[in-house]
Formats: structure tokens, sequence, C-alpha cells
């Protein structure tokens, strides 16, 4: 009698811990910042019904990919165009594209200019800039796309990821709010314009943040 009752709370302990994480997975796969006490905010009155090159912050690593993932949903279902996303070539990038809905990732493993121009012929394309990006792809890509360009700036008042320290960006995130807003973004890209220093001014303007309270 005792062993049939010990297996039985047994039993119902497994399919308690089972639903868990059932529910656990679901909300991960729909709304993934849930599981970090994430708030992301969206202050956006422009419409996007041609494919744009969105150039993006990129100060709070896994925040980011949430709120580009809210982006590429809201833009599938009012303009009905996909969206790419320019990645390092890495694992993780390629669970994250198996992961993520509506949206097919862009590896930086070569070509990776001309693969963006292509894609903006039907679809809006998202690279994140670091800080201290010193990469020139931008600067040939928007050289080269007669297309609309966007600046998508992702701020906090919280602290910025550093070092790229997952843990570390987890705890300084946590808790905190977003808000996700855009800028249009006018190159004025002359001949003699050097990449690097284009790039630079592209930075500049992609940081300059106003304060959050």
């Amino acid at each position: 009698m005792r062993s049939d009752r010990a297996s039985a709370v047994r039993l119902g302990w497994v399919l308690i811990m089972d639903i868990c994480v059932v529910l656990l997975l679901y909300v991960a796969y729909t709304r993934p910042y849930s599981l970090f006490g994430v708030e992301i905010i969206e202050e956006c009155s422009m419409r996007f019904h041609e494919p744009h090159f969105f150039v993006c912050t990129h100060d709070y690593e896994h925040v980011d990919l949430f709120a580009l993932l809210k982006q590429v949903e809201r833009l599938r279902l009012h303009s009905g165009i996909g969206s790419s996303v320019v990645v390092a070539d890495m694992f993780h990038n390629r669970l994250f594209e198996c992961w993520a809905r509506g949206m097919r990732c862009i590896y930086t493993n070569g070509g990776t200019v001309c693969r963006v121009l292509q894609a903006l012929k039907t679809t809006h394309v998202f690279m994140f800039l670091y800080r201290d990006a010193s990469q020139t792809g931008a600067y040939h890509i928007i050289k080269s796309f007669d297309g609309p360009v966007c600046l998508m700036k992702i701020e906090s008042h919280g602290d910025r990821c550093v070092e790229h320290d997952a843990l570390r960006c987890i705890r300084a995130t946590s808790f905190n709010r977003f808000n996700v807003r855009f800028e249009p973004f006018v190159p004025v890209i002359r001949t003699s314009t050097p990449p690097k220093k284009f790039v630079r001014r592209l930075l500049r303007q992609l940081y300059m943040r106003r304060e959050y309270s």
C-alpha cells in the first residue's frame, strides 16, 4: 500500500515537472523576454511598406534579439514583408534561426554584402553594430542600396552589457524596461568618403541617445 502511494506521489511530481517544462518552453517560444522580466516598449509611428535596411544598436545582447523578434513579427503583420538579420556564423546563431519564426539569418562567412543586397530586393534586413565596430560592410551596403535606411535604437536606463558575458548581461538587464525607437537615416556618401570614416559617423548617430528616467 505504502509503495503504491509513494509511486503515485512520484508520478504526480513527474507530471507536475513535465507540465512546468512544457509551460516554460511555450513561454520561451512565444514571449522569451518574459522569462527575464524584460519589458520592451515600441515607439514607432513610421510605416515600412517597402524593404528597409535597419542598422541596430547592440548594447544589450539577448534583449536586442528579443526586440528584433518583436519587430520582425510586427513588420510581417503590418506590411507582409519578411525579414533577415546579419549574424556571425556561430552555433548559437544557427539555433536562433531554427527557433525564430518568420526570419532568416544571413551569415557573415563571405560575400555578405552581395547576399544582403540580394535579400533587400524582397525583405527587410537588420544589422547589429557594436559601439566599437570597425567593419565596413554597412558602408558598402548603404552605398549600393537605393532603398530607405533606418536606425533602430534599443535604449534603457539600465547598465549595458560588457565583455559579452552572458550571466552578467542577464543580471544587468533583468526586470528593466527597454525602449525601441526608429530614426530615418539619410546617408551622405561622396566618392572620396573613406569607408571607416563613414562607419564612425554612422555609429555616432546610431548611439546618440536620449536619457530615460
